[in-house]
């Protein structure tokens, strides 16, 4: 199995005997709306099922998990396991629904989040409030409650 850029090396026999299946753009196929729109305008390049959605989360969310711990662990003056350790995750801005959050939440513990005492995992900003943050904490303006900076507008 290979992951991002790993993935772009691919051998020649392995595609020739189907051992490769090439996934990408599938992040918002989590939600049963999306998928299914996806499912009707390209349904070649589309997963058949939620299932193998969930399936591809959990391998690239448990490839993640085990290079940050293989990473980490080098460096702690304890074990990875007594290490404490909290994971933060952003949602795309689209999810709106409980139901699919909580899907979300179940396969981040199934691949491997949390999985230790001193570990834990928070599901909480959508992807646009953490760039906004971020973009408040590197702005060379200041920013108070309810002030919109005329620099950053110009």
């Amino acid at each position: 199995m290979a992951w991002g850029f790993a993935s772009a090396i691919r051998h020649d026999e392995d595609v020739e005997q189907e051992k490769f299946h090439y996934a990408e753009f599938f992040k918002t196929f989590l939600d049963p709306a999306e998928l299914k729109q996806q499912q009707l305008k390209q349904p070649d390049n589309c997963p058949r099922s939620m299932e193998q959605v969930e399936k591809w989360y959990r391998d690239y969310l448990g490839a993640l998990y085990r290079h940050i711990e293989y990473t980490l662990a080098r460096d702690l003056e304890k074990s990875w396991a007594d290490a404490r350790v909290e994971f933060l995750f952003t949602l795309p801005t689209t999810w709106k629904d409980q139901i699919l959050i909580n899907r979300f939440k179940k396969i981040i513990s199934s691949a491997g989040f949390g999985s230790h005492d001193n570990h834990t995992f928070e599901v909480g900003l959508t992807e646009a409030e953490a760039a906004a943050v971020h973009a408040a904490k590197e702005a060379v303006a200041s920013f108070q409650v309810g002030e919109l900076s005329k620099s950053f507008y110009g």
